[in-house]
């Protein structure tokens, strides 16, 4: 089986995530980066896409984790996208990073990665 990866760079989606009081009544901006290791070579032989995974079910799955409740924390967000993602595609592994644009007064991002693998 070959190592390759699909992946999604730079999305972005509003989720009620944050410890704060006005973070858990409003939704805020979220940039997440995605990459899903998966076999892809009879996708790219076939040019059949019911030999790969749509990214349209990967972007609503995502939605449905995020808008399932609020999140105290960006890790639990992004554990609970990597396990649905683990649960509904025939994926090895999966990297999820997620950062708050604009979160300090510079412009930059502060945020997090994290990857797991299936059992």
């Amino acid at each position: 089986m070959n190592d390759d990866a699909l992946f999604v760079r730079s999305y972005e989606f509003s989720v009620r995530v944050g410890v704060y009081e006005e973070e858990k009544t409003q939704e805020q901006k979220v940039s997440l980066d995605l990459s899903l290791v998966t076999d892809l070579q009879a996708a790219g032989v076939s040019d059949d896409i019911t030999q790969t995974i749509d990214y349209i079910a990967i972007i609503d799955t995502i939605h449905k984790v995020a808008k399932q409740k609020h999140y105290e924390l960006l890790e639990a967000l992004a554990e609970s996208i990597a396990q649905a993602l683990l649960a509904t595609f025939p994926i090895k592994s999966v990297s999820v990073s997620l950062h708050k644009p604009n979160i300090i007064q510079s412009g930059s991002a502060i945020g997090i990665r994290i990857q797991r693998a299936r059992k």
